[in-house]
């Protein structure tokens, strides 16, 4: 132990002699293993068999390897420091190693890699980050409950910076309410990728910014993207209670299930929350009748806060295969305020085709429903020509249009020659090149500043990841900073923009196409977490 210490300080004076370090540049390493001694030396050859033993010697920047085949019991973990992980990564064959759970509250600087953490006893999370942790890192790992708990992951109460990704999450207990994933009370800035999220009786993953107690927190600024949402037992994506201004985004998401857990409602997608960017999600094949696809159904349960759907930007999700309301803004309660509104929300490029038996979009009849706009989206259904439902009145796409001009405009009813197999579009498919540019700019100027007509259908990374990458006219660029009370984006290096150029994501050929296929290419791997 003396040794250890010994060359930690040397190494220490060393890096603080070291001209432009602003953290140490050694990094130890120490293993730990259910066959080791906490008498060790905490290599490989002689590791300690706790890992509370390795925590009391590692410091920022270490690495604590923990042998598979074993299990630990709880996870307790200790904190790095800004831009300096404390990391618990797996080492050796078998199966990943386990721990039964592990509860992060008000720690930072922490990453699980390669680890299992399976909750058996009732209320216990297998994983929650809570109470202002942040930048805790969730890699590669195996996140199971098989008890009464009501999520298996949480991210809770002022926690934020946070990243989960690689993993899978699932719940295995079906006779309670239950999510796999959930981020609540003030979860703000944090990313999801790249997971296999599901099952679980609520939904697989919900975003709840408040409740009665807590009215003004929020869900906000998440990047949810590049998940497998697969869920039999219950219903699939959640933003509620205020989860605004997040980008749900490369998902793909299916199953369904009703039952009381998920209130009969087996949901693929419900969005009540506000200036959210929702594109290039697949969402399919949802069997369940009471099910629904990609719906905003506004509603207000007593004294707490309004679930509204206003200011979201849905542009190339492709919707297939549900039964019953693939495309829905309705009103879910009778008794329900007409100030909680379903209000400027604009559906662009997105593919809805053969859904159920009738329409593919539906639109409530109700006071609060107002002001939505559809631009360049396929409605298709092989088995009937009424693929609209607007405000009680079944109509096809060119009678829409002709009605309404204001909301509906180039929307397109034909067969979208598309390959379920791959996801993406038949030689000669209608949806190349027929989608409709996101916005515009709106004043020329040169320089890294660019005025847009509308900037909500970008983001900035939100310090979690890196910005869009758009494509202004011919000259694509890296978003670094939105502004959207002024629609002013900031982009990486200048140029001269000029008013009335189109401005997208990067797109091939004249003009971006209907649906997510283009759009899979173009977004970012998983990366680590920036530090900003």
């Amino acid at each position: 132990m003396n040794i250890l210490k010994n060359v930690r300080i040397k190494v220490l004076m060393l890096a603080f002699l070291t001209v432009g370090m602003s953290t140490p540049s050694w990094a130890a390493s120490y293993y730990v293993s259910g066959g080791g001694s906490d008498t060790g030396s905490g290599t490989e050859a002689s590791p300690w068999k706790t890992v509370g033993k390795a925590n009391g010697v590692a410091r920022a920047g270490d690495t604590i390897f923990i042998k598979s085949g074993y299990s630990y019991g709880a996870m307790s973990a200790i904190s790095g420091s800004t831009g300096s992980y404390v990391t618990y990564a797996a080492y050796g064959t078998g199966t990943k190693p386990e721990f039964s759970n592990a509860n992060i509250s008000g720690k930072s600087w922490i990453k699980f890699q390669g680890l299992k953490f399976l909750s058996r006893s009732s209320g216990v999370f297998p994983v929650i980050i809570q109470n202002n942790s942040s930048y805790i890192w969730v890699d590669s790992c195996e996140v199971y409950a098989e008890t009464s708990v009501y999520a298996v992951l949480r991210i809770y109460m002022n926690s934020h910076h946070n990243k989960v990704t690689n993993s899978t999450i699932a719940h295995k207990y079906f006779s309670a309410q239950n999510d796999a994933l959930n981020l609540k009370l003030n979860a703000n800035n944090n990313l999801i990728e790249g997971n296999t999220i599901g099952t679980g009786t609520h939904y697989a993953l919900t975003l709840e910014g408040n409740d009665a107690s807590h009215p003004t927190y929020t869900a906000n600024n998440n990047i949810i993207r590049n998940n497998i949402i697969t869920n039999p037992q219950g219903a699939m994506v959640e933003l509620m209670s205020d989860s605004n201004r997040n980008v749900v985004e490369g998902n793909k998401i299916t199953g369904g299930k009703s039952s009381s857990y998920c209130n009969n409602s087996p949901t693929s997608f419900k969005n009540v929350s506000s200036y959210n960017i929702i594109r290039n999600n697949i969402i399919h094949t949802n069997t369940q009748s009471t099910g629904s696809g990609l719906h905003s159904m506004v509603y207000q349960y007593g004294s707490a806060p309004p679930n509204i759907a206003v200011g979201n930007r849905s542009y190339n999700n492709l919707i297939t295969g549900i039964v019953s309301y693939p495309l829905a803004l309705d009103n879910n309660e009778a008794q329900t305020p007409e100030n909680v509104a379903a209000s400027n929300n604009v559906f662009k490029n997105n593919l809805v085709y053969n859904n159920g038996s009738k329409y593919q979009l539906y639109i409530g009849n109700w006071p609060m429903i107002k002001d939505n706009f559809f631009f360049n989206n396929i409605f298709y259904n092989s088995l009937t020509q009424s693929v609209l439902s607007i405000k009680g009145a079944l109509s096809n796409v060119a009678t829409a249009e002709s009605r309404d001009p204001a909301h509906f405009a180039d929307n397109l009813q034909v067969d979208p020659k598309y390959d379920k197999a791959t996801w993406k579009p038949l030689a000669g498919s209608p949806v190349i090149d027929a989608g409709t540019f996101l916005t515009k700019v709106k004043s020329g100027s040169t320089g890294t500043t660019v005025s847009l007509e509308d900037a909500s259908y970008f983001h900035d990374g939100f310090g979690v990841a890196d910005g869009d990458t758009v494509q202004i006219g011919s000259v694509k660029r890296l978003v670094v900073d939105v502004n959207y009370s002024t629609n002013v984006i900031t982009v990486d290096s200048p140029a001269t923009w000029t008013a009335g150029t189109p401005v997208s994501l990067p797109y091939a050929g004249a003009r971006p196409d209907i649906g997510p296929s283009e759009l899979m290419n173009v977004l970012p791997a998983p990366r680590n977490l920036i530090v900003r």
